[in-house]
């Protein structure tokens, strides 16, 4: 897998943190479902993506998309960098999710 280093720079990088961010255990519970929701399309692609955290991780080789509200994430986001990580979405992201309708 690319080092950590290969990412940087290229990509958007995520920060990890100690402690988890304001609401992020509804965000995560809310996020889990917007994943389920049949609106959102799943591509899964061939090969594995390596974390940005941690060296020599893989996490996972799919992406949701919702093309309604264009957002896509990865399918470690959740798990990954924000449950394991505590890393922090966009305000964007934040808003998109939490006021998602499930309906």
């Amino acid at each position: 897998p690319p080092s950590l280093d290969y990412y940087k720079g290229k990509y958007p990088f995520p920060e990890a943190h100690e402690q988890p961010f304001e609401y992020q255990q509804e965000f995560l519970e809310k996020l889990k479902k917007i994943e389920e929701n049949p609106r959102i399309q799943v591509t899964m692609y061939k090969g594995l993506s390596s974390s940005r955290l941690e060296e020599g991780v893989f996490v996972g080789s799919k992406e949701f998309c919702d093309t309604q509200a264009n957002f896509y994430w990865p399918e470690a986001y959740r798990s990954h960098y924000i449950e394991k990580f505590n890393v922090r979405p966009s305000r964007e992201f934040f808003e998109y999710v939490m006021a998602f309708n499930l309906q």
